[in-house]
């Protein structure tokens, strides 16, 4: 009978090592993520060069890229620039001015304005980039002083 109190102090003993280990519980709760998309918009406006001018009309075009978000409505205008009269631009030189327009269409018939004088381009954004194509004219039979002109116009995207 001495084996059995052995063998029942083994069990005993393995069964008491087991109850020390523990065992992992886990539990779980619902995170809620979120954020207010804000309407914004985007505007990158690129250098628009008539190149060489020698008396005869000079045309060119560049294109502005709008990105706004989903279903946010827009208006682009251009302001005058440097001469501060929409109806006669003009790029400066060193001495003289050289006239020149800025149109919301290739034919070249509608001064793009600064919402108040001329014409403006509306749309609504889509999320992505939208195309707005600035055309421009240089027009003929002016000669002023030979050099290089310029002028800064600010694109303008109300929203």
């Amino acid at each position: 009978m001495a084996l059995f109190p052995r063998t029942l102090a083994a069990a005993a003993a393995l069964t008491a090592g087991s109850v020390g280990v523990a065992q992992a519980a886990s539990v779980t709760g619902a995170m809620v993520v979120s954020a207010t998309v804000l309407d914004t918009c985007v505007v990158t406006v690129p250098v628009l060069p008539f190149g060489n001018y020698s008396g005869t009309e000079l045309d060119a075009q560049a294109d502005v890229s709008v990105t706004c978000t989903g279903s946010t409505g827009w208006v682009m205008d251009i302001n005058a620039g440097g001469s501060g009269d929409i109806a006669s631009r003009e790029m400066s030189g060193t001495t003289d001015a050289l006239s020149y327009q800025l149109y919301t269409d290739a034919s070249r018939s509608t001064v793009f304005g600064d919402g108040v004088t001329g014409s403006t381009i509306s749309n609504t954004g889509s999320g992505v980039a939208q195309t707005v194509t600035v055309y421009g004219r240089v027009p003929a039979s002016q000669y002023p002083q030979a050099g290089a002109y310029s002028d800064t116009v600010t694109v303008q995207i109300t929203y």
